[in-house]
């Protein structure tokens, strides 16, 4: 555990240090002689060198000989190396990674990052004469105090969403012209139904796309599995459990165990007591706890109906129970090699719809990306223009600019 601890304080007392050093120009020489200038008051104190440097930079590592490794410098150096640098040493060692205490504070506060706030600052300090910094302290102020900045940056979080949504789906989203935007998308789409149906189902349901409907004669379905795929299609909520189950056998296992768990509860408590728990919570409701042990049966039984269906909770426990019931009747009247015919059957026809509206969605997902886009784009240039005319009220109409 110390020897983590010390681990990542070396790791980032090295990356950090460095860094550093390079944002402010120094070399190991020009550092260390600096160093020696500002704080070496006694001509007879040790002159730190490019070797000291050179160590400081690379603590934790073995030394020429490969006895020993390079250790921290004293702490009195650390904190003449850290004053140097106008960071606090907590950073340097990997205690705050704000280069501040005072900066990781109003970091906290405001909840922005470090980087952000030291760009405010750099703005107000960007020119050395106090006057001149004061004035852009006073721009600063206008903006942030104006009741018409919180609307901006509403405008641009909107912006934002829009635009996080899009990437989502095309993480390169910034880098491509139409003509790939549309081949990504396609292609984000048919990575969806693959995973969804898998490689075999999407490539029969690909070979019929262009019919009008996948029928059974597409699959030479005997009289049996006609019958089976017709009843199976008869089914409440197939699109649920087509998305959620890929074949019939599990299919079938999952509902009898569920079944056989609803009968068991129903038989022990009462319909009554398990409709009343459906959908609703006991946190508020007093217990006995014979009753605390029914709920507790009750919500893993809801928990595997969650894995079992996705959401649950478009059923009531009697329609529930009522297609359990049919995936059973319809599991005993069958083998299982019609019913795995039939199955694959009703998940190609879903494939099918699928790809289907893959052509359609793809047609207009550039059109649709470009007018939100554009769209809020325009309410952020509207935002910004009655915050400039609130900071800076004249009678012309500025959006003329943009």
């Amino acid at each position: 555990m110390i020897d983590d601890i010390i681990l990542k304080s070396r790791e980032k007392w090295n990356k950090r240090l460095k860094k550093q050093m390079e944002e402010k120009n120094y070399t190991q020489t020009s550092f260390v002689k600096e160093l020696n200038e500002k704080f070496r008051k006694n001509a007879n104190e040790k002159e730190f060198t490019q070797a000291t440097a050179h160590g400081w930079l690379n603590v934790g590592t073995m030394r020429g000989t490969g006895k020993t490794k390079i250790g921290f410098p004293k702490f009195e150096n650390m904190l003449l190396i850290a004053e140097l640098l106008e960071v606090d040493l907590g950073y340097l060692i990997g205690e705050t990674d704000a280069e501040t205490f005072t900066l990781e504070n109003a970091s906290d506060f405001l909840h922005l990052e470090p980087e952000a706030l030291k760009r405010l600052k750099r703005i107000i300090e960007k020119e050395s004469i106090q006057y001149v910094q004061q004035e852009y302290s006073t721009v600063l102020n206008k903006l942030l105090c104006s009741e018409y900045f919180e609307r901006f940056v509403e405008s641009l979080k909107e912006l934002e969403d829009i635009y996080m949504r899009y990437k989502d789906i095309i993480p390169n989203l910034s880098k491509l012209n139409e003509s790939e935007l549309n081949k990504a998308y396609s292609d984000h789409l048919w990575q969806k139904i693959s995973d969804k149906y898998g490689e075999a189902i999407l490539n029969q349901a690909w070979k019929h796309h262009d019919s009008a409907c996948v029928d059974e004669a597409t699959f030479d379905l005997t009289n049996d599995e006609n019958r089976c795929a017709d009843e199976i299609g008869n089914m409440p909520c197939l699109d649920i459990l087509i998305k959620s189950q890929r074949d019939w056998q599990p299919l079938k296992e999952k509902s009898l165990t569920l079944l056989n768990e609803m009968d068991n509860l129903t038989n022990k408590y009462g319909e009554r007591f398990l409709k009343k728990f459906w959908s609703s919570s006991t946190e508020n409701l007093t217990l006995t706890e014979e009753q605390k042990k029914a709920t507790h049966r009750f919500y893993n039984v809801r928990s595997q109906f969650n894995l079992f269906l996705k959401n649950p909770f478009l059923f009531n426990i009697e329609s529930l129970a009522l297609l359990l019931k049919e995936i059973q009747r319809i599991s005993d009247k069958y083998s299982n090699d019609v019913l795995e015919r039939a199955w694959e059957h009703h998940r190609v026809r879903e494939a099918n719809k699928d790809i289907e509206k893959i052509f359609s969605k793809n047609e207009c997902f550039i059109s649709e990306f470009k007018k939100e886009m554009s769209y809020h784009r325009f309410l952020v240039q509207e935002s910004l223009v009655l915050l400039l005319n609130d900071i800076y009220p004249i009678s012309v109409d500025l959006r003329n600019i943009f």
